[in-house]
């Protein structure tokens, strides 16, 4: 087999001003082995002279997630060629420093490469950095010059990290107990050789998430991989430990609150080395079960007498200590270390007058056996004189206003600049570095300060007076620092950079969830107001600047528990019930500004967010029910509070609840969407110009071409949805913005695609080679743009140009694609080796010589591809022909040569493997086609036994029957809870009209079921009865009351009430009865959770009377109206596609039942005659009452909280139903 292969490249291009440095390059490499101290100075004058060429062009080395997800969008192919020279130039030196026997040097330059971009120089930097003795990473907390007790616990926890090469080691205590000093002084300085042993020995912060950030980022460096980011850091310290097993890591500072987010970075296959993290509360159970090893516990007491005595003779080394009872240290210091070194500096620092240290300690009426009382004594000492200071200078009254602000912002470190630029904290702050108090910490190198933790209490009882106005004062002053934070994806908000906010993190953190929690805001709203706010900020910074979105996601919901303190108790009652109503209510009174201000907050920062980060939260076809909610909740809320809202955030809100939609499957719901956005924008004209329209619409067109891929082949038509994308994009070649090269390289994707799949062979590779263009170093979309452009080649029999780009695809593609693009790299080595045979062996008459390798051929015809592919221009074959030859040419040459070299037999011998591997693929293909033909049968028979009836007193249908009754009872519940609140809505005024909408809606639009219901009224709840009182209760006005009794009266009314609630129960009946048939498997053996049948219910009676108080299907979405349409047992002809104008295009008001029914899918035949529906593909399945076709368990974004005791346990048992019955009711 002729093996055409993709090689490294050594020589690389040399476009412009790098011919002058190729012959210094190559002497450098003519020297590199036998004289390599020659080399070494070549080498050192060529990367000076390509660094002054990379000035020049503005390039700059990047850590490689930079080099795969942000593309410097203005380099051209001659700045990449440098890029790449400069990469090899660094790697070859690296080399030649290897020969030296400089391995720092070497390790330098190596992660020199890396930046650089090379793809070899991370490998040898790992061989290198393995041979290379330990690696340390002890973090940033100093080792105060302290007096330090020993302490036994140390040799017992030497012992077990000798013993046990896997050690999982719990260092529990109460907080000031000594566990971080006991580790600092274990393992620094290292006089013991057992720790040089280790291969890395690591330490993280974990008291904040940018401490332990930047301690990950600190073990990276260590490692040798340079200044990487937290995340991508945390990946290379994962590869090297599983390289190099003999590894320590400590975790300070665990606590239930941040032990989560630990061990998302701690999986199993992470850490296969020894661990050893600090805790005040037991975390065994946790940690066990996560890391799936033992734990062995080492809790850490309070100091005896003995350990104090030892401690204060190396604090007071002059004094004697004989005579000295010691038991009363510890009565006041509580045997606490810190504490016992406190008092010994007071001792120091007290007023003469002892004639020793026993004497201080006798002295009961100046020290009580009370820490409180000595740190108090300490506090005074400090704060006396600066408060009687205060009254004349005003300076130092700045100073003491600082102590009081750090004092109630907790144990973080405060930047200097929290207390404003103004010159008179700066001078208190230089003030209070100067006097060196024992109470505070001032950090020049850092700028910041913090008030020992020993103090904080002390400090915050001595001015608890002045509690709410210090907590005032430092949430406005971080409000001001954080408010251009708060808007919510808006035009202005996405052009901030707020790095510098990373060090106000853990203020925020610890005001939000420690501070702010104690105290109440209710008589505050617009404090309130700012802490929500921050709140929100916070869970932003979290996830754009941290890149940690579950912890995110967690601080938005830890964060709504103080939005309800702005509310009173009965509206509170009323907002909890249904926010979007309240909203509407509280829009109506004129006095409730602030209350809707808060609504407004409650929408636009936190129901949108969750949404959107709970839908990322997950995989494609998993967005939970709660998340779609959320964003309509947040849709409707802002909608009802009128001219408070924010035009732009909702549409924002319902561009991300398209992108949610799209995600869970429901491509035609969220389309439907769209359709709202449209007539927003024509609401507010104003307010969304040509490119935020563009920005907000840019799914639009994407979800129609994903719409047309699930059509049958020969039904589709990509025309409407090429339209929209050709429009956006138009738009956003006009108008450049922070994210233009991005959009335009998602658009780029899909026209190319769309354009492709039309026929349209040139605009198709015009668009496909724009992406590369745009958005090319993303490495998702630069491997789908190789694979289309390779299969674009292969189908237009351009040979040459689809090998190249084939191998550039596979190596960069996804897991789940590579098998499709092996199939096609194998079909075009075939096609170019009968094309090779058929062809004259004259030599070609083109020069080749510029491409040593195939990457750099690859290169330079990606480079001419794109260049004719710039808009505005369009790409023909006629230029992609020039390409083909140029490239045919060189593939040629490498033929001839691998002809001259192997023997005609090896040659069969490899063409008749090559055959054989097409075959076998060819083989898996048509399998794989099968499976999906005999998927769509199941999915047609399993929607067809849905729409039959289920024979619920079957005895193996009793947990299928259980469900019914609850869901039934649950069901009725929540639409008597949505009748009383639709009876005291204020937009209702006429409650007659509303009745007689109701009976008359139910009386024409419930469908007619031939069904005995065996079941009849539950035995908790009389149906009948209580619909036709709620029914009663929303036929009285309160005025014109005779009449309303002679209504009620009228027999012929009565019994029309009473029909009205047979339907209503047969309506529920049937309901609950549907939902047991779709998840009849699930329920073999097992009984449902009763949570999740509330939640059910409630999502379904609400869609049910929204259906029931319009009269029609106009408030019903196309998921519900297909599960309408099964019940009914066929289409009704009043949900009918609306007819098409003259123009071919259909009247707006959303889709109807047969239209969705039309959409891609598959036809069902009913047992009646001439019944048939087409029901949608797997692609596009409806859910039922927001979940999805088939297992409910797919539509979670949390933890599974059901029966079962996993989601994995779930699916076995859906597996074995799915084999017994041997047909697919659960897709």
């Amino acid at each position: 087999m002729l093996n055409i292969s993709t090689h490294y490249p050594k020589t690389p291009l040399f476009p412009f001003a790098l011919d002058r440095l190729a012959p210094d390059l190559e002497q450098a490499r003519a020297h590199n082995e036998a004289r390599p101290e020659q080399a070494n100075l070549l080498y050192e004058q060529v990367a000076v002279s390509l660094l002054e060429l990379a000035k020049q062009q503005g390039l700059t080395p990047s850590d490689p997630d930079a080099q795969i997800t942000e593309r410097d969008q203005s380099e051209t192919p001659e700045q990449t060629a440098l890029r790449q020279c400069i990469a090899v130039t660094y790697f070859e030196h690296a080399e030649v420093f290897e020969k030296l026997k400089q391995v720092d040097q070497a390790q330098a330059y190596y992660q020199k490469a890396i930046g650089w971009g090379h793809a070899n120089a991370l490998e040898q930097l790992t061989r290198l950095l393995a041979s290379s003795g330990p690696r340390f990473s002890l973090g940033k907390l100093p080792i105060r010059p302290e007096p330090y007790a020993l302490r036994e616990e140390s040799a017992q926890l030497l012992e077990l990290l000798k013993d046990q090469p896997k050690a999982l080691i719990e260092v529990i205590g109460l907080p000031g107990v000594g566990k971080t000093t006991l580790l600092q002084r274990l393992i620094q300085p290292r006089p013991d050789a057992f720790f040089a042993s280790y291969d890395l020995l690591a330490w993280i912060d974990c008291s904040s998430v940018n401490r332990a950030h930047a301690d990950i980022q600190a073990i990276g460096y260590a490692l040798g991989y340079g200044n990487l980011r937290p995340q991508t850091a945390l990946r290379q310290v994962a590869n090297y430990v599983q390289q190099h097993p003999r590894s320590l890591l400590i975790l300070d500072g665990l606590t239930p609150s941040n032990v989560d987010l630990a061990l998302t970075w701690l999986k199993p296959s992470f850490w296969s080395g020894q661990l050893i993290y600090t805790t005040a509360e037991p975390l065994t159970d946790k940690l066990k079960q996560r890391l799936e090893r033992d734990v062995d516990s080492l809790p850490l007491s309070l100091f005896t007498s003995e350990q104090a005595k030892d401690l204060v003779q190396q604090c007071l080394p002059q004094e004697p200590l004989d005579t000295c009872d010691f038991a009363q240290v510890i009565r006041m210091t509580e045997g606490f270390p810190a504490v016992i070194q406190a008092l010994c500096r007071h001792y120091q620092a007290t007023i003469l007058g002892f004639k020793n240290f026993a004497d201080f300690l006798a002295q009961s009426e100046q020290h009580q056996a009370v820490r409180d009382i000595l740190l108090r004594e300490i506090a005074q000492t400090t704060l006396g004189p600066l408060e009687a200071e205060a009254v004349t200078n005003p300076i130092t009254a700045r100073a003491l206003t600082i102590i009081k602000q750090a004092a109630w912002l907790g144990e973080p470190r405060i930047p200097f600049a929290f207390f404003s630029h103004e010159q008179v904290a700066q001078d208190a702050i230089q003030m209070l570095s100067q006097k060196q108090l024992e109470m505070m910490d001032i950090d020049q190198a850092t700028n910041s300060l913090k008030l020992n933790p020993a103090f904080l209490n002390v400090v915050q009882k001595r001015y608890l007076s002045e509690q709410l106005p210090l907590i005032g004062k430092n949430i406005q002053r971080l409000f001001k620092v954080f408010n251009y934070l708060t808007d919510n994806e808006s035009s202005d908000g996405r052009h901030n950079k707020p790095e510098d906010l990373k060090p106000y993190t853990d203020l925020v953190h610890t005001l939000v969830f420690e501070t702010c929690a104690k105290f109440s805001f209710a008589k505050d709203s617009p404090l309130l107001h700012q802490v929500l706010t921050l709140g929100s900020s916070l869970a932003r910074l979290y996830y754009l600047h941290h890149g940690e979105l579950q912890l995110a996601y967690d601080c938005l919901q830890a964060a709504q528990r103080l939005f309800k303190q702005g509310l009173p108790k009965e509206q509170l009652a009323h907002f909890e019930q249904r926010p979007e109503d309240f909203a509407l209510s509280i829009a109506q009174q004129e006095t409730s500004q602030e209350e809707a201000l808060l609504l407004k907050l409650y929408a636009e920062e936190y129901l949108y967010q969750e949404g959107t980060l709970a839908s990322q939260l997950v995989p494609r076809g998993q967005v939970a029910v709660e998340v779609i909610q959320n964003f309509e909740k947040s849709y409707a809320i802002q909608v009802n509070l009128g001219p408070v809202g924010n035009p732009e955030a909702v549409a924002y809100t319902l561009r991300n609840l398209t992108r949610a939609l799209r995600k869970q499957g429901r491509l035609v719901d969220a389309l439907e969407r769209f359709d709202e956005l449209t007539r927003w924008f024509d609401r507010y004209p104003a307010v969304f110009n040509e490119r935020v329209r563009a920005e907000i619409l840019i799914d639009q067109g994407i979800i129609q071409k994903e719409l047309e891929d699930a059509r049958p082949e020969a039904e589709r038509n990509y025309q409407p949805a090429i339209d929209a994308l050709y429009e956006t994009h138009r738009i956003f070649l006009r108008h450049e913005t922070a994210n233009q090269h991005q959009a335009l390289g998602m658009l780029s994707i899909y026209l190319g695609e769309a354009y492709l799949a039309g026929g349209n062979f040139e605009a198709g590779m015009t668009h496909t080679c724009q992406i590369l263009l745009y958005d090319g170093k993303r490495r998702e979309r630069q491997g789908r743009a190789y694979f289309n452009l390779a299969r674009a080649f292969y189908e237009a029999e351009y040979w040459a140009l689809a090998k190249l780009f084939v191998d550039q695809a596979l190596p960069i593609q996804i897991g789940a694609f590579q098998p499709v693009t092996k199939v096609l790299g194998l079909k075009i080595e075939q096609k170019l080796l009968q094309h090779q045979q058929t062809v004259t062996q004259d030599p070609i008459d083109v020069q080749t010589a510029s491409w040593e390798t195939q990457a750099s051929l690859t290169a330079y015809c990606e480079a001419q591809l794109i260049a004719c592919s710039v808009p505005p221009k369009l790409i023909s074959r006629d230029q992609i022909k020039v390409v083909e030859a140029t490239a045919y040419a060189w593939l040629w040459q490498q033929h001839a040569k691998a002809v001259l070299e192997t023997e005609q037999a090896v040659l069969e011998a490899q063409q008749a493997e090559l055959t054989q591997k097409i075959a076998a693929l060819e083989v898996q293909e048509k399998t794989q086609e099968e499976k999906r033909t005999l998927q769509l049968q199941q999915e047609a028979l399993w929607y067809h036994t849905l729409a039959q009836r289920i024979n619920l007193d079957a005895p193996e249908n009793k947990h299928a029957l259980l469900f019914a009754k609850q869901f039934q009872e649950e069901q009725l519940y929540q639409m008597i809870q949505l009748l009383q609140r639709a009876n005291g809505e204020k937009l209702l005024k006429n409650k007659v009209a509303l009745a007689e909408r109701l009976i008359e809606a139910v009386s024409r639009a419930l469908p007619r079921i031939e069904f005995n219901a065996t079941l009849g009224a539950s035995d908790t709840v009389d149906l009948p009865a209580i619909v036709q009182a709620v029914t009663k209760l929303l036929s009285e006005p309160h005025s014109d009351q005779k009449a309303s009794a002679q209504r009620i009266a009228d027999p012929e009314q009565k019994s029309r009430s009473l029909r009205v609630c047979a339907g209503i129960q047969q309506q529920v009946e049937e309901m609950a009865y549907y939902a047991a048939r779709c998840w009849q498997p699930v329920f073999s053996g097992q009984a449902w959770h009763t949570q999740d049948i509330q939640t059910l219910a409630e999502y379904g009676a609400r869609r049910v009377m929204d259906y029931l108080k319009t009269g029609g299907v106009d408030m019903l979405s196309s998921q519900e109206r297909v599960i309408l349409a099964l019940m009914m047992g066929e289409a009704n002809a009043r949900l009918s596609q609306p007819k098409a104008d003259e123009s071919g295009r259909t009247s707006p008001g959303g889709r109807s039942v047969q239209g969705f029914f039309s959409e891609p899918g598959v036809k069902v035949e009913a047992e009646e005659p001439g019944a048939g529906l087409y029901l949608p593909s797997q692609q596009v399945r409806p859910s039922v009452y927001g979940y999805r076709f088939g297992s409910p368990l797919e539509a979670r974004t949390r933890p599974y909280q059901g029966v079962f005791k996993s989601e994995a346990e779930a699916q076995q048992v859906v597996e074995e139903a799915r084999n017994q019955q041997k047909s697919c009711l659960v897709m």
